[in-house]
């Protein structure tokens, strides 16, 4: 895949480090990565001293905790409301796949995570969805939304912490 010259830092990030060919699994496990790598920092602005929970006295919080606590800190704007949720099917999906045997049961996760990001993204979140670009696959493309959603989040959230 070619590099992407254009953007953010966050949509270099991930172009760089996303595999748009890659199988389903490797794909929930750099795609959850990504989206938790952003996660943590957010939850971080959040804090008055996140040194705090560093080292071997601190604390260790696992993704969903993660998922929950940022949900529960940060005012979110309706129209991404969405993300959280979301952001939980994915980490539901990564453990799935990292945890046990893949099964029929895999592709109804994989398709709810997808369903629930799409309508999220170009519906509740007002895109059209005329804008959905087919050259990528539904769940590349919904990894994708999520993790340029948690990333808007944040920058309005650094914004919103710095001011």
């Amino acid at each position: 895949m070619a590099k992407r010259k254009e953007g953010n830092p966050y949509t270099q990030r991930f172009f760089e480090h996303f595999p748009m060919e890659g199988d389903i699994l490797i794909q929930v496990l750099r795609g959850h990565l990504l989206v938790e790598e952003v996660l943590r920092e957010l939850l971080k602005l959040h804090m008055k001293n996140p040194g705090a929970i560093k080292g071997t006295s601190g604390a260790s919080f696992d993704c969903h905790q993660v998922i929950c606590l940022n949900d529960a800190f940060i005012d979110t704007p309706k129209k991404l409301s969405w993300v959280w949720n979301s952001a939980k099917k994915l980490n539901k999906l990564r453990n799935d796949l990292a945890h046990k045997i893949p099964t029929e049961a895999l592709t109804h996760k994989v398709n709810d995570y997808i369903e629930t990001t799409q309508k999220g993204f170009y519906i509740d979140s007002g895109f059209p969805v005329e804008k959905y670009d087919d050259d990528y696959p539904l769940l590349y493309d919904s990894i994708l939304c999520l993790y340029v959603s948690v990333c808007l989040i944040k920058e309005q959230s650094n914004i919103n912490v710095c001011t």
